[in-house]
């Protein structure tokens, strides 16, 4: 319910001559109930010349001391004096005296030097606060509240946030003493227009004010109820503002989007100070691209990463994707508070001096509506441009299948006349020249067609190579290890088995040379360390593994067999062939 639904609901209530229940605000913590009694609700009970008193029942956990509180607050400014305010304490633990005041009036002498009480209780609206925080018995407070509404006729409104009332005797005396439940979602149009309107500097107000449509719209689309993540993220900016008012736009909405993402992580306890100087991979480079296929493609109940998670939810569009930079001095900042101003400055000076390149900038300008703001010569200029920059392999092999389909949409609704079958032949011969410039991503975000045309499948194929490549140059490394002694070893098999194909990247009878050419303390040394990788990781290997194990084993037993092999290196070698048809094993499962 927003803001002027509640408002109107409130109105009419306090304006009934009598009434015998009380209304519930509810919402999640920090969505702003409390703002909206202080700042909204208050004022329009003070514009009927009526009398608003606000309660907080959070660690209260004695009904008497409830009355008291209330006391406290309804007594005459003539009465607040050192003397009552001592006194009060004595109401506030335990002494039962609001319901007598209540009841008409009483002389209060020992306490208010002869001072009357009449109460005049029909022009107060009262606030009970943070009820789910109450440690009263449920059963007592909202006895106390009815009583209040019912035989007393005051008129209350209950902030709560109720999802967080598991208490079966609530919901039996809820339909009692509750006659409306306003279910309250923070308006973040509302108050950012009234933060703005407490701020003294002209020039950051403006500032604010230019960008208050992405703001806002971020809080709204992931569903941010929680005001005090807003009031933390606007701080935030506030400090940084001295170091961005000078800059373009971009830099500008990149830094500001940038720390929305991170703010939100912060205060939903996702990330906490202890993760400065761990960015999570978060800075790593993420391939934007709705067509690509995903590596690793979770099944139905997997479990997704930390980064696909991240990507899914805050940059799940290209204009999300082309905002997105990320900052190292922001992220840190955000965390921990400390602002490195040079460190920031100095990633502000490395954007600005970052030229884009102009195979780049002829993309952007057809990609998505981009292209429906050049003249038609422009138009045609790009496309050319475009085509002979595809042609040379410019791009990522992994972008041609969006390109392809860019061109079907031109051709389709004859934005571009021309032949989709030149256009196929172009893109075919540029992504055999990109698959030798573009690095192997693990996170493309999402997937080809079900059923993959010629060029889906030319990239599968390419993906798939590099991927071997790189596991192959990954896989080598081992010899680099095997005549050493010490941990060396051990890191970089714990380091590499992630990666599932390990053995299998090798060729048998390489390995077998590097083999039969170390110490005994060196086969040792790795009869060892591959048993404790292989108790770890065995699950995760992929089929090459078995063949080069099978390969392996052949070579090695005739090299055995047709050889006099002292012990104890024969003993050396009969455990690694041990360790080998287990392993065999262990894989044929």
């Amino acid at each position: 319910m927003n803001l002027e639904s509640v408002t109107s609901i409130f109105e009419s209530y306090i304006e009934k001559k009598q009434v015998n229940y009380a209304l519930l605000v509810s919402g999640k913590w920090g969505s702003g109930k409390t703002y909206l009694w202080k700042n909204v609700l208050s004022q329009k009970v003070k514009e009927k010349e009526l009398k608003p008193v606000y309660v907080s029942l959070n660690g209260i956990s004695n009904v008497k001391e409830v009355e008291g509180i209330l006391l406290v607050n309804l007594l005459p400014d003539s009465m607040n004096n050192k003397f009552v305010k001592g006194s009060m304490n004595v109401l506030r633990n335990g002494l039962n005296a609001l319901g007598t005041v209540f009841a008409g009036g009483i002389k209060l002498s020992d306490l208010t030097d002869g001072v009357e009480i009449n109460l005049d209780y029909s022009k107060l609206i009262i606030c009970f606060d943070d009820l789910e925080r109450c440690s009263i018995p449920i059963k007592d407070i909202l006895g106390l509240i009815n009583d209040y509404v019912e035989h007393k006729g005051l008129k209350v409104v209950i902030c709560a946030y109720e999802e967080e009332i598991n208490d079966d005797e609530y919901k039996r005396i809820k339909e009692k003493v509750i006659g409306r439940t306003l279910n309250y979602k923070a308006n973040y149009q509302d108050f950012f227009d009234s933060s703005l309107d407490v701020l003294d500097e002209v020039e950051f107000k403006t500032f604010l004010i230019e960008r208050k449509d992405m703001i806002v719209s971020f809080f709204y689309e992931h569903d941010i109820q929680n005001l005090r993540t807003f009031n933390f993220y606007l701080n935030c900016v506030h400090e940084v503002f001295p170091m961005l008012k000078n800059q373009d736009a971009g830099i500008i909405n990149s830094m500001l989007f940038f720390m929305l993402i991170i703010s939100n992580e912060f205060k939903e306890g996702r990330l906490t100070c202890l993760d400065s100087g761990d960015y999570k991979g978060y800075d790593s480079p993420f391939i934007f691209n709705e067509n690509l296929l995903r590596i690793g493609k979770k099944s139905v109940g997997e479990d997704k990463s930390d980064r696909e998670k991240f990507v899914e939810k805050y940059l799940n569009n290209q204009e999300k994707q082309e905002l997105f930079t990320f900052s190292e001095g922001l992220y840190d900042y955000v965390l921990t508070g400390v602002l490195a101003e040079q460190k920031i400055t100095k990633e502000i000076e490395n954007r600005k001096e970052k030229e884009t390149s102009e195979e780049e900038k002829v993309l952007n300008s057809l990609m998505g509506y981009n292209f429906k703001t050049l003249e038609n010569e422009e138009f045609e200029e790009s496309v050319k441009k475009f085509l002979g920059y595809i042609k040379e392999g410019k791009y990522s092999m992994y972008h041609y299948p969006s390109f392809y389909k860019t061109f079907q949409y031109f051709v389709t609704n004859l934005i571009l006349i021309k032949d989709i079958k030149e256009i196929e032949d172009v893109l075919f011969e540029g992504i055999q020249k990109a698959k030798e410039t573009s690095e192997v991503n693990f996170l493309l975000i999402e997937n080809l067609e079900e059923e993959p045309s010629l060029l889906d499948q030319k990239l599968i194929e390419f993906h798939y190579d590099k991927i071997k490549d790189s596991n192959r140059n990954n896989a080598i490394n081992i010899y680099k290890y095997l005549n050493v002694i010490g941990n060396e070893l051990s890191d970089f098999l714990n380091t590499s088995m992630v990666y599932k194909c390990l053995f299998g990247c090798l060729n048998p009878q390489e390995f077998f040379q590097k083999i039969i050419e170390l110490s005994n303390k060196e086969m040792l040394n790795l009869n060892f360390n591959l048993k404790q990788g292989y108790k770890m990781y065995l699950n995760n290997y992929c089929e090459s593994e078995y063949k080069f194990f099978v390969d392996f084993e052949k070579i090695l037993k005739e090299y055995i067999a047709s050889n006099d092999i002292k012990q104890p290196k024969r003993l050396l070698y009969g455990e690694f062939l041990t360790w080998v048809d287990e392993i065999k094993g262990k894989l044929m499962k």
